[in-house]
């Protein structure tokens, strides 16, 4: 396969994580730099603890979550491009900008959660729904790409955009900042949710 063509294929799925590690990677350590004061951020959550352990608590995660899905999809993306994809599916290019973004605001919204006071009400909970929703999210990858198969990847992808609007709900309590940052994964999920119905449907 021509890699002019791989690598559009690796922006397609409904997913959309293909060819972005390093700079997602890059992109989060660059809001890892400004954090720890490479440029000064207004906020009113007091700080409390190490200073690193909230950005390692935060970005660790969410890059292993893009690797671990990049370790199921990458090897399957021929399998990919024979699926018969429905009329509204994004150019592939959209994808990885989506993602990149989605990623850097998912790290953002738990790095201020997890600057939060460890005795703060609802914190436990919010930061449980974040960790769980972001297992749910390398996990899709499994099923849909590593299984070849869009019905489990469904399965998947519905407790996982039923936590991300709970996390909502949740961090809006403790910092509407953080869960606004969750918003735009809500909405992405759900448009992926739909996406891969569409893809299970034409392809069962």
């Amino acid at each position: 396969m021509p890699l002019s063509r791989l690598g559009q294929i690796r922006d397609a799925s409904p997913h959309g994580q293909g060819n972005m590690p390093t700079s997602a990677a890059l992109a989060i350590l660059a809001v890892m730099y400004c954090a720890t004061g490479g440029a000064t951020w207004k906020t009113s959550i007091p700080r409390r603890g190490p200073k690193f352990l909230p950005l390692l608590l935060a970005a660790l995660p969410v890059a292993l979550a893009l690797l671990a899905g990049q370790a199921a999809t990458y090897p399957n993306l021929a399998w990919y491009a024979t699926l018969t994809k429905p009329s509204f599916n994004p150019p592939n290019w959209v994808f990885g900008p989506v993602w990149l973004t989605l990623y850097i605001l998912m790290f953002y919204g738990a790095w201020r959660l997890l600057r939060l006071p460890e005795g703060t009400t609802g914190r436990a909970s919010a930061l449980y729904l974040f960790y769980a929703q972001l297992v749910l999210n390398a996990l899709w990858s499994w099923l849909f790409f590593a299984m070849e198969s869009p019905a489990a990847g469904f399965i998947d992808i519905i407790p996982q955009l039923l936590l991300i609007l709970l996390l909502i709900v949740q961090a809006y309590r403790l910092d509407r900042i953080a869960a606004l940052c969750f918003v735009p994964l809500a909405a992405w999920v759900g448009f992926a949710a739909v996406l891969n119905f569409s893809i299970w449907q034409l392809n069962g």
